[in-house]
């Protein structure tokens, strides 16, 4: 059977599309702003949504027979992206989710955001290696004290009876548990939530590092945004005073997003048109680091980088 996918989209194609536009051609496109050189200028490209926010196999589980070596990409999130899509297109329209399931589906997409881009992958990759490796190597270095009677004789005969494929399985499966994380998904669902709708004509542009966030989840200043699509940002806070204090700067709101989003972006930013390079020139990848600065709201100032910024 040959391999499902190759292409694996880090931001979904199903959230890109409300950045797609027929302007400038037939075919509904987005402008893709990017930085290919680290020094060197901005592009922006107009794109199909499908032509940008991928890397090749990022998902691809070593080991496996070729159905299960793209089950990440195929079923789990391609599960995520598209349970979301109806709960963002109606958090667009009426600005709320009715049940608690639109909501979990809704925060399974936020956070898969944070932790499925190429930087978080890697660096969870190494970690799961490194850790796998110890644990192994503790086995067979006591291998005569652990071993149990159902267990085989010798360490080497030991490894001859494990599948190959189960180290891929576990990284799998400890990929799913931090997207469909309980405690934190049980404690932003129960978090005052809003959409925000835009009067003014300068939009929201969007990134592959696109969740804004302030804080730890559990402190009293904690708050989450996301674009949803040029003119709705979503946000959600512990305190109802913190999204009060964002929808009242709604003059200045979009350009206070975008320039977090655009600065924490790794290598794209995403727009509906091209008027936004000088914007993006000054911004692209600026904030790497662990510690930022916002004013998203300008009462509440101290951001700590999602952790995602820390695998850059």
């Amino acid at each position: 059977m040959a391999q499902r996918s190759f292409k694996h989209h880090y931001i979904p194609e199903l959230y890109l599309k409300r950045w797609c536009t027929n302007l400038y051609s037939k075919e509904k496109k987005l402008i893709e702003y990017r930085r290919p050189k680290p020094s060197g200028k901005v592009i922006a490209r107009r794109k199909c949504k499908s032509q940008t926010g991928f890397k090749y196999n990022l998902y691809t589980l070593p080991d496996l027979n070729e159905h299960e070596a793209t089950w990440l990409e195929d079923r789990f999130m391609a599960s995520v992206d598209n349970s979301a899509d109806l709960a963002v297109n109606r958090l667009i329209e009426e600005g709320d989710l009715g049940t608690e399931i639109e909501r979990s589906h809704f925060l399974r997409l936020l956070i898969s955001l944070m932790r499925r881009n190429p930087q978080f992958i890697a660096h969870l990759a190494r970690r799961w290696n490194s850790e796998n490796n110890r644990i192994w190597r503790e086995i067979q270095d006591n291998y005569d004290v652990m071993r149990r009677p159902q267990d085989p004789e010798t360490y080497g005969q030991l490894l001859r009876q494990i599948d190959i494929g189960d180290k891929s399985r576990s990284f799998a499966n400890l990929v799913v548990k931090l997207i469909d994380n309980e405690d934190l998904g049980n404690h932003l669902i129960k978090m005052p939530w809003t959409v925000i709708k835009l009067e003014s004509r300068f939009g929201f542009i969007t990134s592959d590092r696109p969740v804004v966030y302030a804080s730890g989840c559990l402190r009293p200043d904690f708050y989450m945004c996301l674009a949803l699509s040029p003119s709705c940002l979503f946000v959600s806070a512990k305190d109802t005073r913190i999204i009060e204090n964002i929808a009242s700067n709604s003059k200045t709101l979009s350009r206070r997003y975008n320039d977090v989003v655009a600065r924490q972006a790794h290598d794209y930013v995403y727009a509906v048109d091209d008027s936004h390079c000088r914007f993006v020139e000054n911004r692209l990848g600026k904030w790497r680091e662990k510690k930022i600065v916002s004013d998203i709201a300008p009462s509440f100032r101290s951001i700590t980088v999602p952790s995602f910024i820390d695998y850059a």
